[in-house]
């Protein structure tokens, strides 16, 4: 499991919403850019601040003793949660505290992670696509914050790529083949505040992602992407 799975996970035990945990996964790629070879936290520590930063963020606020005892879930799941002892939960604490001040370092305390998701309902809404095609590129919005892609490219141009990747892998036009060049006189990328070069980029990315990502999973997205 990857740090990023590893986040999902633990967001998913706690009841996050998506855009927690993506967040979590976000301040994931920024804290290992600054500190990519960083040995004063594990792994763990590192996994749980991002978690405890991106609740308080997203204001879906949970006790960083909550947090560690949904990791020890995870980790543990066979064990019983309530046998970890008080030192060990404060002992963590501690070192979580500790990689929050190098988080926030590495913010300079900026807090506000504009989501592609909120752009993604309103182009969905926008070039009139079906539920099934929205939810595959809801999920593959999800999965780019594996990747540094939300640090390339902005929100919508995310939002736009996701819906563009998401239509050739359902081998579906994302507008009606009497709207394909216009949509209310401009090209749908136009109308979508993106260019076509950066959708085309973000979409290539992504199938790099779910190739690279297909011996370690048997998920129908990935059999979706190597089919094409």
């Amino acid at each position: 499991m990857s740090d990023y799975q590893f986040i999902k996970a633990v967001g998913k035990k706690l009841g996050f919403p998506i855009q927690t945990i993506c967040t979590a996964q976000l301040l994931l790629t920024k804290f290992y850019r600054r500190h990519f070879d960083n040995v004063s936290f594990s792994k763990m520590e590192v996994s749980i601040t991002c978690l405890f930063v991106a609740c308080k963020a997203e204001e879906t606020i949970k006790k960083l003793r909550d947090i560690i005892l949904a990791v020890y879930v995870v980790v543990h799941p066979t064990e019983d949660y309530l046998s970890v002892k008080e030192h060990e939960l404060e002992q963590i604490r501690r070192r979580v505290i500790l990689c929050e001040s190098a988080l926030l370092e590495v913010l300079h305390f900026y807090f506000e992670f504009p989501h592609p998701h909120k752009y993604l309902i309103k182009f969905s809404k926008c070039l009139q696509v079906d539920k099934e095609l929205a939810s595959r590129a809801w999920k593959i919005v999800s999965d780019c914050f594996q990747t540094n892609l939300p640090l390339q490219f902005p929100p919508h141009t995310v939002a736009a790529g996701a819906l563009y990747l998401a239509s050739k892998m359902a081998d579906q036009p994302l507008v009606r083949a009497q709207e394909q060049h216009v949509v209310d006189r401009r090209p749908w990328f136009v109308k979508l505040g993106s260019r076509l070069e950066d959708i085309d980029r973000f979409s290539n990315y992504m199938i790099d992602f779910y190739i690279a990502n297909s011996k370690k999973s048997s998920s129908s997205m990935i059999k979706q992407v190597s089919a094409h």
